[in-house]
């Protein structure tokens, strides 16, 4: 979704002096700055997330990205920097996550009702995915890591496949921690990772790495995850035919219509970028309109357009998107959530009329579920959370009433009829030169 972008490096200086966001240090270290909303940190080093009440160790040659501000937010680990994935990763999978990653999601959570973390977890699944269709899971089993007592399992929503390992954390609160991909390489090193958390300010255990390095104890955990692997056919069969092809076919849609087509229209009510002025933004390239895995062809997301930061008006010099503001669109009301298999931290906004704008992959949640925003609130901050694998962006998505999972009358890629009248594009948008369609590989400045 972002070939132009294989000049993204997220340890570099940030381009741009209004932003000026200090370089990551030599040897492992912090990039940030105050008017980010995130920090990321080159391994080795330590970090704390205050949000969360999280210490962790990052490894060496392993990133992180560490929310700073919001209501919630997640901690994410990878064994790649996040801002050259892109470069060796096959074309259009941004939002997968292939045997050479490992990525960890980390976050905590209220125990709400739930009076123990096996309820807690029961209740998790019993909600169901992000438009409430059922999620296929593994079997629960109890497991000790960081020094505390358990439930781990293997969820799967879509194409996408995680272990979530849920532990009983301080102050009433759960601590789920999120390992995709399930099949990846360094599985053993991600559960290794997970055996460093530990409430904030506490010290690093004493014998962490020689417990690591007993294989031993991640037996079960694997036993578990080789499960689920070898019964990946019959997952995605019990998805459905939609959500089991959508992985390979991508398309545009920038409003011109072949014969026998059937567009999407622009929005039915005004949008403006959700982005800080003097700040210069490119829509997502091939697949943000639809067909890109979740952008309009799977999982019922309607159609959306991924965005990434630029240092200037030609969109020529990619800029680091971590901690960027993320504001509302149009005025509404705001719900929030997490989707560790596909959206991660979320925002969904209710407009008028019953029209929706979804903000995915945050790093962090700055409204409460319910809250009424305007178009000067901030919602979030631009992360990598979900399974956003190829950078860190935001996933902007556009709903109304009905449902598109194409946008092609007749021989859609996935065997579904076409549907017409097809959802609107989230197009578009007032900028700051006055209102402009959204087009691929466009460039943008957010509106004053």
């Amino acid at each position: 979704m972002r070939s132009k972008r294989s000049e993204k490096i997220l340890g570099l200086a940030l381009a741009g002096a209004l932003l000026g966001a200090a370089s990551v240090l030599a040897g492992g270290g912090e990039k940030a700055s105050a008017e980010l909303g995130a920090s990321y940190v080159a391994g080795p080093a330590q970090v704390t997330d205050e949000l969360n009440g999280v210490t962790l160790d990052v490894p060496k040659g392993w990133y992180a990205i560490v929310p700073r501000e919001g209501v919630f937010g997640t901690t994410t680990l990878a064994n790649y920097d996040m801002g050259h994935a892109e470069d060796w990763l096959p074309e259009h999978s941004a939002h997968v996550l292939v045997k050479e990653m490992a990525k960890i999601d980390v976050s905590t959570f209220d125990l709400g009702t739930a009076g123990t973390v096996g309820e807690w977890v029961d209740q998790r699944l019993a909600r169901g995915g992000i438009a409430g269709e059922a999620l296929s899971t593994s079997e629960k089993i109890e497991y000790r890591t960081a020094g505390r007592k358990g439930i781990a399992y293997v969820i799967h929503l879509g194409f996408a496949s995680s272990v979530e390992i849920a532990l009983p954390w301080e102050n009433g609160k759960v601590l789920l921690a999120s390992v995709s991909p399930i099949d990846s390489i360094d599985l053993q090193k991600a559960l290794a990772v997970t055996e460093g958390l530990r409430p904030a300010g506490e010290d690093r255990p004493r014998g962490l790495d020689a417990r690591a390095a007993q294989s031993k104890r991640f037996a079960p955990l694997q036993a578990l995850v080789r499960n689920e692997i070898s019964r990946s056919a019959e997952i995605e069969k019990a998805l459905g035919p939609a959500k089991a092809a959508c992985t390979g076919w991508t398309g545009t849609d920038n409003g011109t219509c072949a014969a026998g087509q059937s567009c999407a229209s622009n929005a039915s009510i005004t949008l403006y970028l959700p982005f800080q002025w003097q700040t210069w933004w490119m829509a997502g390239g091939v697949g943000s309109f639809f067909g890109n895995n979740y952008h309009g062809n799977c999982n019922l997301d309607y159609y959306a357009i991924d965005f990434n930061l630029y240092s200037s008006s030609s969109c020529s010099s990619a800029a680091n998107d971590v901690g960027q503001n993320v504001y509302a669109a149009a005025n509404g009301t705001a719900a929030v959530g997490f989707d560790a298999a596909g959206y991660g931290n979320y925002v969904l906004v209710t407009h008028s009329n019953g029209y929706k704008t979804r903000y995915a992959h945050l790093q962090s949640v700055n409204v409460a579920n319910g809250a009424a925003v305007t178009t000067q609130t901030v919602v979030g901050f631009v992360g990598d959370t979900g399974s956003a694998a190829g950078a860190p962006h935001l996933h902007f998505g556009y709903q109304t009433g009905g449902v598109s999972y194409c946008n092609r009358a007749g021989g859609c890629p996935n065997g579904e009829a076409a549907r017409s009248p097809q959802t609107q594009k989230p197009s578009p948008m007032q900028t700051n030169t006055g209102s402009r369609g959204i087009t691929d590989f466009g460039c943008y400045q957010g509106p004053p």
